[in-house]
């Protein structure tokens, strides 16, 4: 009986570390998310004013700065092959963000840059 008893409490405390660690993995995730698409945008802004226009296209930004961050930590961490941030030129708007978790773009897990007035 001891010997069930303290199986169970190592599968009991595993199982709650495990429980942790993913729910503080997937909100640092989350945040350094966020901060990529903020840094994307003040790269995406730059562009505009150096070139009069947004970019066609994300790639186009690492031709002025070949450290800008065009890839989606998240996607990347599950091996997805669409791994870029999503974003879509519209006239002077566009559309700028990560797919989340569950890597299926406009879905109800997907993360948007904050305080932005030229994305749709």
């Amino acid at each position: 009986m001891n010997i069930i008893i303290g199986a169970f409490g190592i599968l009991w405390t595993i199982a709650a570390y495990s429980f942790l660690f993913y729910a503080l993995f997937k909100q640092a995730a989350t945040q350094l998310t966020q901060m990529q698409l903020k840094r994307l945008v003040k790269n995406i802004e730059f562009y505009n004013l150096q070139h009069g226009q947004y970019p066609d296209s994300l790639k186009e930004l690492l031709a002025d700065d070949k450290l800008a961050s065009i890839f989606d930590d998240i996607q990347q961490n599950h091996g997805r092959a669409n791994d870029k941030f999503n974003y879509k030129k519209v006239g002077q708007k566009y559309t700028l963000f990560s797919s989340g978790e569950d890597g299926i773009p406009n879905t109800k897990d997907d993360l948007f840059p904050a305080n932005c007035n030229n994305w749709l």
